[in-house]
């Protein structure tokens, strides 16, 4: 599932190629579980096809927002249009690579090249299961690709930060870090794994699997720590990290490859493939933490003393 740095990524994109273009033609697959109208008055479950167009045509998208993995366009119109960017749903921008919307994954020596069909299958366009496409003119288009037909496109007036999808969710890394003292506190208040408080959404957002993995270990926190019982000292290096590691990707534009050579992140995706060790030798351990696929170096992320009360 694609995470903050990867969104982030596409939002430039979007900034870059589609804000303050005029939408000339819209195609909006005859499918009204995909897309609804809320909140308020105005609220409601689906939409039609042709109704989902005449929202869209003729407008010019004025803004693309982002809060940790939440996008959005906001149309001259004054309405918002928030899209679902994970494994429900991408985005694709023609003429730009599959990939660059898609999960970031580093190449382990073991990974072949698509073959012609499949690479002539990514480049299709517009996309298998497109479920809206917006033309710009010149060749500018944009396409929701949902396979699994779970996303959802939701349309929606008044701030995106008032609405209810992007107001429950926590501080975002990038945006706004809490403070150490504010970042402490919360944390003593987790009654759960550490890595689980990383990757709940409602806490953190835009974190998920790797960047929860990474920040960890450069920490040296083990991942079934519980923060409550964590001293500040130890919480604070987890926030300088958490910082740190997001910055570091965004800066480098998710592109892993510009990734710092000692972060777990080169090792973490041969979990399929054999025992994966660092290095020095250490062993990267992989399991699942309440249903998520966790990656770390015991012989390094210890346990650390209990705070003192």
């Amino acid at each position: 599932m694609p995470e903050l740095p990867v969104i982030e990524r596409v939002c430039r994109l979007l900034r870059e190629r589609i804000v303050g273009k005029k939408i000339l033609k819209v195609y909006a697959a005859n499918d009204p579980s995909v897309f609804s109208v809320t909140p308020g008055p105005i609220a409601r479950p689906s939409l039609a096809k042709r109704e989902v167009e005449a929202l869209l045509r003729g407008r010019t998208v004025v803004e693309c927002g982002r809060r940790g993995k939440k996008l959005w366009l906001t149309l001259s119109s004054g309405i918002s249009v928030l899209i679902s960017c994970d494994l429900k749903g991408i985005l694709r921008l023609k003429g730009e690579p599959f990939e660059y919307f898609n999960d970031v994954r580093v190449n382990t020596g073991d990974m072949e090249p698509p073959n012609r069909e499949d690479q002539a299958a990514l480049d299709k366009w517009p996309p298998l299961f497109t479920k809206l496409e917006l033309s710009f003119g010149r060749n500018h288009r944009m396409a929701y690709v949902d396979r699994h037909r779970l996303g959802r496109i939701r349309f929606f007036k008044g701030k995106p930060e008032d609405h209810s999808a992007i107001a429950e969710l926590g501080l975002d890394p990038i945006l706004d870090p809490p403070t150490p003292a504010e970042f402490v506190e919360m944390m003593w208040l987790q009654k759960r794994y550490i890595k689980s408080v990383l990757v709940s959404q409602k806490i953190f957002a835009g974190v998920g699997n790797w960047i929860a993995d990474e920040v960890l270990f450069q920490s040296r926190v083990n991942p079934l720590e519980y923060p409550s019982y964590m001293s500040q000292g130890r919480l604070k290096v987890v926030l300088e990290n958490l910082k740190y590691v997001c910055r570091t990707a965004v800066e480098a534009n998710a592109e892993s490859s510009l990734y710092p050579d000692d972060w777990l992140f080169h090792y973490r995706w041969r979990m399929y493939i054999e025992d994966t060790f660092l290095p020095n030798g250490d062993q990267v351990v992989f399991r699942s933490i309440n249903g998520r696929i966790t990656a770390y170096v015991p012989t390094l992320q210890k346990f650390g003393r209990r705070k003192s009360y």
